[in-house]
C-alpha cells in the first residue's frame, strides 16, 4: 500500500493525517492548509483550482535599459518589482533586497 502525496507540498498523506481536504474538482488528496495555500486545488486543470494570475509583462525597452544598467530596481515598472523575487532580479542588480543564499 503506498502513501498518497499532496501535489502542492509533496510531502506524505496517510490515513493517520490530520487535515486533509479531497478536492470537488477531481478528487485528489491536498492538505488543508495547501489547499487553502494555493486558494483551492493545485492540479492543472482543476475545476476548483484558483483563477489564473496575470501574466508577466515587459517590454523590449524595459530589458534593454535594465541590461545596459541604467535602470535601478526603484525605477523599474510595478510588474517587475512585483515579479522581482521570481526572475531574480533583485539578486542580479546586487539590490541589498535580495534574499540570503540558502546555507
Amino acid at each position: 500500500m503506498s502513501t498518497a502525496v499532496c501535489p502542492y507540498c509533496r510531502g506524505p498523506i496517510s490515513p493517520e493525517t490530520e487535515g486533509v481536504v479531497v478536492c470537488a474538482g477531481c478528487g485528489t488528496s491536498h492538505h488543508n492548509d495547501c489547499y487553502a495555500e494555493n486558494g483551492g486545488c493545485t492540479v492543472f486543470g482543476c475545476s476548483a483550482a484558483p483563477a489564473e494570475e496575470p501574466k508577466l509583462s515587459v517590454s523590449g525597452s524595459d530589458l534593454a535599459r535594465a541590461n545596459a544598467g541604467g535602470m535601478s530596481v526603484s525605477a523599474a515598472p510595478a510588474s517587475v518589482i512585483r515579479h522581482s523575487s521570481i526572475l531574480g532580479w533583485d539578486a542580479m542588480q546586487g539590490s541589498p533586497a535580495a534574499p540570503e543564499p540558502a546555507v
